[in-house]
C-alpha cells in the first residue's frame, strides 16, 4: 500500500487525495463490518465460528449476513483477533485522514508540478518545432500511469490552454472515457487530429 501511494504522490497530489479518500472510505465500510459482526456476536452467543467449516459459511441457509472479508480467498471475521485488527484499522485511519487534510493544502493554484507542466507546454506552443516537411508542430503530449492524474491534468490545462494558446486539448483513457475540444472523443479520430 505504501508503494501505491508513493506512486500517486509522484504521479499528482490530486491523485493522492482521491487514494486516499477512497482508503479511508474502505476502512470507515470495514470498522461497520466489524462492529455489526461484534454486535451479531453478542446477540447469537451460541454461534462458536471456531468450529465451523468453511462449506457451513457458505451454506445459504446458514442465518447471518456475510461477515467475511478479502478477494479470492476469503476470511471469516470470527477468525481475525478483531479487537486488536480494529484498534491497527483506527491508526491507520487516523494517519491517513492526516495526510488527506495536508493534501487540502496542495490546490490547483498551488501546485508547483502542474504550474511546471504549463511552462513546458506554454514554450512548445510559443516556440515550436518544426517536422520533416518543415511545418512548426506544437503538439505536446503528456503521458501519465494513472487516469485521475490524467483527468485533473486535463481539467486544470484544456480551457487555459484553448483560451491562452489556442491549442486543442484531448483526454484519452483506457476506458473510453475520452474528452476533446476538436472533433470527435473516438479514440482514433482523436489520434488523427
Amino acid at each position: 500500500m505504501k508503494v501505491n501511494f508513493l506512486k500517486r504522490l509522484e504521479s499528482s497530489v490530486d491523485s493522492f487525495r482521491l487514494t486516499l479518500q477512497r482508503t479511508i472510505d474502505k476502512i470507515d465500510v470495514l470498522e461497520k463490518r466489524i462492529l455489526d459482526f461484534e454486535q451479531h456476536l453478542d446477540t447469537n452467543p451460541d454461534l462458536d465460528f471456531d468450529s465451523l467449516t468453511p462449506d457451513q459459511f457458505e451454506d445459504p441457509d446458514f442465518e447471518g449476513e456475510d461477515f467475511t472479508i478479502g478477494g479470492k480467498r476469503r476470511i471469516h471475521l470470527g477468525h481475525l483477533k478483531l479487537a486488536e485488527w480494529l484498534q491497527a484499522v483506527r491508526h491507520d485511519r487516523t494517519q491517513l485522514q492526516f495526510l488527506h487534510e495536508k493534501t487540502h493544502e496542495v490546490n490547483p493554484d498551488r501546485d508547483g508540478k502542474l504550474a511546471e507542466l504549463r511552462r513546458l507546454i506554454e514554450t512548445k506552443a510559443t516556440q515550436p518545432t518544426t517536422n520533416r516537411d518543415g511545418k512548426l508542430n506544437r503538439k505536446v503530449l503528456v503521458f501519465t500511469a494513472f487516469a485521475d492524474t490524467a483527468r485533473y491534468l486535463h481539467d486544470q490545462l484544456a480551457s487555459w490552454a484553448r483560451k491562452t494558446l489556442g491549442i486543442h486539448v484531448a483526454l484519452v483513457l483506457g476506458d473510453g472515457s475520452n474528452r476533446t475540444s476538436l472533433g470527435g472523443t473516438d479514440y482514433d479520430e482523436i489520434l488523427t487530429n
